[in-house]
Parts: structure tokens; C-alpha cells; sequence
């Protein structure tokens, strides 16, 4: 029989639990940079109590590797955003130094040249600087979430598998955040089988990593024509789920009218509702994704499409391609097709965020 003093020792203490309350906290708030610092407390904590590779560590590297990965995303952005202001601020400048208007007591322009010169030379080593940064971050982040791979993968029961999946999935986030799409397709692979083998068939969690896997195949060196495939499967999941829905939509609907006048039933408008709403979602997403289709069965329009946005970001004769978004919310599918589908638009007159780096 084990005593309540072995029971407590087998759980976290109060002091991590807290920390990992704040921690939640600060990411559910997009304070990714606080986040990231209170569950690497809590994880070295964890170390130290059950010792490396624990069970009871798992969630918290799992929620540690989460947070750098978004504070990756969230600092890429930001660099992306001050990279665009330092280019328009350049150009302002050599606007204004025109060579054809000199004025008396201007300085030389040659020697205006040289500093232009020397300033550049300092800009672009900051931006080497911020790029090594962005890259450690990102590396930091694979590095974290594999350690809760790796414990995950003792535990065979469901709820871990399905962790196991989620892990997985976050791995392939970090490879197309970092253009690594050939990495990318075996995690999100993993992720897909898993939970193929446990979710049903309508669960939108695998319409998601079906559109994931579609963006590995997409900008993948040697299995482009996969993308078409994975999409579809998307489809059909999100088809499915219509189709669950409308049955519960009706089976509701004809419940009540089959209670008559003077049944005691009470209509659950908010759920109701909730139905209602996520089939006008579904219902949008899916034209979106069939166009998806028919620009993949057209790869050159697709390629030129992409060409277009680069030279319009100032991309050309680069051989990155627009950066994926990925969304913070696992059952996030509606903002991802927008996004990409604005990423892919040769009329979006920018990008958010800062461009991927050749490699």
C-alpha cells in the first residue's frame, strides 16, 4: 500500500505548479517571451525533483517547447516588421540625397557614400546577428519538444499517445517554420497516424494535419504531387464533419418538434448555435480548399504566382519561398487557409512578418 507521503512525492510540488499556472497564463495572453521563461523554471525544477526523462516532466517540456516556438514566430515577426521600416526609411533617404540638388554647406557626397557604406556594413551584420538569434530560438524549441517526444514515447496509454501526436505535429511547425519541408513530412506523418488511429473520422484535428502535411508536399524538393492528395483528405474530413453536423442539427430539430406543445424540453439556443456557426465555417472553408486543389494541379500558375510575390516583397532572384504561418490554436484550419491564400494572392500588397532565410 503506498503512504500519502510516497503519493505526495510522486507529484509536482506547489512551488512548480504555480510557476506552471503563470506560465499558462502568460501564453494564453501571447506574452510568449514569459511563458517561455517560467516553464524552462518549472521543467529544470521538475529535473531536479523526479530526475530527466520523468513522466511527470512531460506536459511541462511539451508546454516549454510551445512557447519558444511561438516566441520564435512572434520575434520573427517583429524583425520582419523593423527590417520593412530600416528598407522604406533607406529609400526615403536616397530620395532625398538626390545628387542632381546640392546645396551650399552640404558635405561632400563621397564622403556621405562612405558612412552610407559604413552603416550598411553595420546593419547587415545586425541582421546576421538577429537571424543566428531567430535560428537558436527555433532550434531551442526542436530541441525542447523532442525531449517530451522521447518521454511520451514510454508511455502507451491513450491520452499519451494523443500528447505524442500534438508533439509531433509541433516538430513539423518548427521545419516549415524554418523551410526544412522534407523534415517536416515524416513528423506530421507520425502525428496523422496517431491520431488516425484514435480520433474519428470527422475530427477536424485531422483535416488540420492533412492541410499541414499538404504545405510539407507543397514547397517538398521531390514529393510536390503529394500535396494534391493531402488536401483532399482534408476535404473529406471537413466533408464528414458537415455531414455529422446537419445529422445533429436534424436530430435535434426533429426531437423537439416530436415533443410537442407540452413537452418540459428545454432548446439549448447556444448550442444550437455553436452547430449552426461551425457548418457556416466548414461551409466556407471548403471552396477555399478546392481552389487550393486547382492551383496545385497548376503548378506553373502557382510558381508564377510565387515568383510575383517575391518580386513584389523585394524576394527576387531568392530561393525561399513565403514563410507558412502556422496557427496557435490546434483546431485553428479557417485562419491557415486564409492566410496561405492571401500569402498566395498576387495582388496582397505585403507580408506580415519577416521573410525566410536562404539557405
Amino acid at each position: 500500500m503506498t503512504s500519502s507521503k510516497e503519493k505526495d512525492s510522486q507529484q509536482p510540488s506547489q512551488e512548480i505548479l504555480a510557476i506552471i499556472h503563470e506560465g499558462s497564463r502568460a501564453f494564453s495572453l501571447h506574452d510568449y517571451e514569459n511563458a517561455t521563461d517560467k516553464f524552462g523554471q518549472a521543467c529544470e525544477l521538475l529535473d531536479n525533483q523526479f530526475g530527466e526523462l520523468a513522466p511527470q516532466c512531460a506536459d511541462a517540456y511539451f508546454m516549454y517547447g510551445k512557447a519558444l516556438l511561438q516566441n520564435a514566430i512572434q520575434q520573427n515577426s517583429v524583425l520582419g516588421n523593423a527590417a520593412a521600416e530600416d528598407s522604406a526609411a533607406v529609400e526615403d533617404t536616397e530620395t532625398l540625397s538626390n545628387p542632381r540638388f546640392h546645396f551650399e554647406g552640404e558635405p561632400d557626397l563621397r564622403e556621405v557614400e562612405a558612412e552610407g557604406d559604413d552603416e550598411a556594413d553595420d546593419e547587415e551584420g545586425q541582421e546576421d546577428q538577429e537571424e543566428e538569434g531567430e535560428s537558436d530560438m527555433f532550434n531551442d524549441a526542436w530541441d525542447v519538444l523532442d525531449i517530451a517526444r522521447v518521454i511520451y514515447g514510454k508511455d502507451s496509454s491513450q491520452e499519451a499517445r494523443l500528447k505524442l501526436a500534438d508533439v509531433y505535429s509541433c516538430l513539423g511547425d518548427v521545419s516549415l517554420e524554418t523551410e526544412k519541408f522534407d523534415q517536416a513530412i515524416p513528423d506530421f506523418q507520425s502525428a496523422l497516424s496517431i491520431k488516425q488511429s484514435i480520433l474519428d473520422e470527422d475530427n477536424r484535428e485531422l483535416a488540420e494535419l492533412h492541410y499541414k502535411l499538404a504545405l510539407a508536399f507543397e514547397y517538398s524538393t521531390s514529393e510536390q504531387h503529394q500535396a494534391i492528395e493531402e488536401t483532399r483528405n482534408a476535404v473529406k474530413v471537413l466533408r464528414n464533419r458537415l455531414s455529422t453536423l446537419k445529422e445533429k442539427q436534424l436530430a435535434e430539430s426533429g426531437d423537439v418538434k416530436g415533443k410537442g406543445k407540452e413537452s418540459n424540453v428545454v432548446i439549448d439556443s447556444g448550442r444550437t448555435s455553436d452547430i449552426q456557426k461551425e457548418i457556416d465555417e466548414i461551409q466556407e472553408l471548403i471552396p477555399d480548399m478546392e481552389v487550393k486543389i486547382e492551383e496545385l494541379k497548376n503548378p506553373k500558375q502557382l510558381e508564377a504566382q510565387v515568383d510575383m510575390l517575391k518580386e513584389m516583397l523585394g524576394l527576387k532572384g531568392s530561393t525561399g519561398l513565403p514563410a507558412v504561418p502556422i496557427p496557435t490554436n490546434v483546431n485553428d484550419l479557417s485562419s491557415l487557409v486564409k492566410k496561405r491564400k492571401a500569402d498566395n494572392s498576387a495582388t496582397a500588397p505585403e507580408k506580415e512578418g519577416k521573410q525566410p532565410k536562404n539557405e
